[in-house]
């Protein structure tokens, strides 16, 4: 999971992580306007695995504007 407050960027592997703490981590970013590539695969395994529903938050999937500019390529 890669996390950045525009200024600082982390990344956090969550396979060496309790998985309570990744779900505390996912539960905070309730409220956030939330940067994904492919969320429609990511999300509902995150809801899945970790117990948190972030599919009704403000998303911003990059997964369609990078198909887009390398359209043709």
């Amino acid at each position: 999971m890669q996390l950045s407050s525009g200024g600082e960027s982390y990344f956090l592997d969550t396979m060496l992580l309790p998985a309570d703490d990744v779900a505390s981590i996912l539960d905070r970013l309730k409220g956030k306007t939330l940067y994904v590539h492919n969320g429609i695969f990511d999300l509902p395994r995150i809801k899945r695995h970790y117990g948190v529903n972030l599919t009704g938050e403000d998303i911003r999937d990059t997964l369609l504007p990078a198909r887009l500019l390398r359209s043709g390529q």
